[in-house]
Formats: C-alpha cells, sequence, structure tokens
C-alpha cells in the first residue's frame, strides 16, 4: 500500500513539474474549452499459462485434460472515453474499458474411469470413476481511469488513478450416470486501485494520422477466493472456503494505430492494443487437488496475464 501511495504522489508531481506554474493557474490566455467523446469496440485476447492436470484418466492412467489444453479466446468489449481541454494544453479525461467477458468449456467423457487429478475425487462419489467431466472457464474485466493531461506539441503527457478490476471462475462438473452431477467451482476476484504516467505522440498528415500511447502504473490489489466443492448430486458440501490478501500490482499498457479524419468534428480509429498486469490471483491457480483438512485453504495472487486486440471507432469532437 505504502508503494502504491508513494508511486501516485510521484505520478501527480510529475506532470505538475511539465508545465510552468503560470499556466496552470490560469495567468495566460484562456482558450475556448474543447469536448472530445470517442466511442470504440475493443476486441481483446487473453493468455493462459496454466498447465496443471484439470481431468484424470484412470484407464490411462495420465491426464484427460491439462490448462495447455484450454485458452480463453476473445473477447468483445467497449472503451468510452471523455477528454475535457481546460486551458493551456491543460485537460481532464475520463476512460472506461470492459464488459469483456470471456468463456469457454470443454468436455471429456469415458465409462467409469474419469477422475479428479490426485486425492481429491477418491473418497467421493461423483469425482470419482465417473462417465463425464466438463471444464468451463469464465473471466471479466473492469478498467475506470481518472487522468490529467499536459499537451505539448504532439506529445501529451498524463497522470491519474486507475481502477482494474478483474473476475474469474473455473468450473469441473462430474457426471456419474450411478449418482448424477456435481460441481467443484472455483472463484478469483482482484481489485487493483493507484497511481499512473503515460504518455501519448501523434504526426499528422491531413486527414491521416498516426498515434502511439504508453501507461504504466503500481496498484494495491485487494484479492480474494473462494472454492465450493460439493458431492452427491451437489447435496453434499465437501469444501467451502473464503481467502483474501493484499499485494502490489503492476499494470502496463501500450497502444498505437491510425486514425482519419472524415469530417471536420469527427474521426474513425483503427488501433492494436496490449495490457500486461502482474500479481493476480487467478481461477485455475486456486485449484486444489488434494485432500486434507487445510485444503483450498490458501491464496496464489502471483500470477500475470496479457491482454492484447484491437480497437475500432469513432471520435467526435466539440
Amino acid at each position: 500500500m505504502r508503494c502504491t501511495a508513494t508511486f501516485t504522489l510521484i505520478a501527480l508531481i510529475a506532470l505538475s513539474s511539465f508545465a510552468s506554474a503560470q499556466d496552470f493557474c490560469g495567468c495566460g490566455n484562456f482558450e475556448d474549452p474543447t469536448l472530445t467523446f470517442s466511442g470504440e469496440a475493443l476486441m481483446l485476447w487473453r493468455d493462459q499459462n496454466y498447465a496443471g492436470p484439470l481431468v484424470f484418466n484412470e484407464t490411462t492412467m495420465a491426464p484427460a485434460l491439462t490448462g495447455d489444453d484450454v485458452n480463453y479466446g476473445g473477447a468483445g468489449g467497449t472503451r468510452l472515453t471523455l477528454h475535457r481541454e481546460v486551458q493551456n494544453g491543460w485537460a481532464f479525461e475520463a476512460v472506461y474499458f470492459g464488459m469483456n467477458d470471456w468463456s469457454s468449456n470443454y468436455l471429456v467423457t469415458g465409462n467409469n474411469n474419469i477422475s479428479l487429478p490426485g486425492d481429491a475425487g477418491i473418497g467421493t462419489f461423483d469425482f470419482f470413476a465417473a462417465d463425464a467431466m466438463g471444464v468451463a472457464l469464465g473471466s471479466k474485466i473492469q478498467n475506470v481511469e481518472l487522468n490529467v493531461t499536459k499537451t505539448a506539441g504532439n506529445l501529451q503527457l498524463l497522470a491519474g488513478f486507475r481502477f482494474f478490476g478483474l473476475t474469474e471462475d473455473l468450473t469441473i462438473s462430474s457426471y456419474d450416470a450411478d449418482t448424477f452431477l456435481s460441481d467443484y467451482r472455483v472463484k478469483a476476484d482482484n481489485h487493483l486501485y493507484g497511481g499512473q504516467l503515460g504518455a501519448r505522440y501523434h504526426e499528422q498528415w491531413n486527414r491521416l494520422s498516426l498515434y502511439g500511447e504508453t501507461k504504466l502504473g503500481i496498484y494495491d490489489n485487494s484479492s480474494d477466493n473462494s472454492t465450493l466443492f460439493r458431492d452427491l448430486n451437489n447435496t453434499l458440501v465437501l469444501r467451502n472456503t473464503r481467502n483474501n490478501a493484499n499485494s502490489t500490482s503492476f499494470v502496463g499498457e501500450l497502444r498505437f494505430g491510425v486514425d482519419y479524419l472524415l469530417t471536420e468534428h469527427l474521426h474513425a480509429t483503427l488501433g492494436y492494443n496490449m495490457l500486461w498486469v502482474t500479481d493476480v490471483a487467478l481461477a485455475p491457480y486456486q485449484l486444489d487437488f488434494t485432500d486434507t483438512m487445510t485444503s483450498s485453504q490458501f491464496l496464489d495472487d502471483s500470477h500475470s496475464v496479457f491482454y492484447h486486440g484491437i480497437n475500432v471507432g469513432l471520435v467526435a469532437t466539440f
């Protein structure tokens, strides 16, 4: 928390020192304010680095499904930006992106030979020698930013505050003709708060312009996980745990693209985005296939996730 607060303070001081005190106090000429609004479709893909076993085949005595066999694929969302120029190159902006909802499902079938890895399924009715198991993965993100920017020529510097939320869940559903269907579900939530620094640069040729943007920040991550493991057609609770922790995370963002002026007040934009988030809790790493008194009584928030994809939209200036 102390590291996050220090970085936030540094971000604000760094931007303030970029302009003279005369600019910021409004002693210069006051220009007509400009309001810019952009709405974009944002298609993002995310990586999946968990490689451990998820489903075990008792006949072959080998994993039937591992983390290497699954992925999240792509998910569409929205990015909205409101940018308000004040004076002398100073501006305030609000940024939101999210509603990206990744989901994927996998099915392993057998004949009284499908089990959970490790010891977790041995003492159960539905998760040992089952007929089929399905694995469902889900992930969502939400991002909100409040920034102050300062423009000098083609360069724009920014400092501000970012909230980034990441929610994941993973469910292993086991079906057995003798005892029906039960679920082993884990969920992980991450709430990142902190300051960021960034810069934008653009070059324009008539109606066409190229741009690049980078942001980075250090954040306090308040994370938690939950496990619900049930048996006998979900009538018997084997585990019901919840854990929480605080850690320091890093978020780095890089964007670049092209804008094309359609009218005096409207242009189209197309770009590519990369986002890297470290030290977060991801659902697959919360799985625990042991069978002890302390099973699932932990939180693993030491992993990273990388997002990348394209944006396309319109930008209006008033």
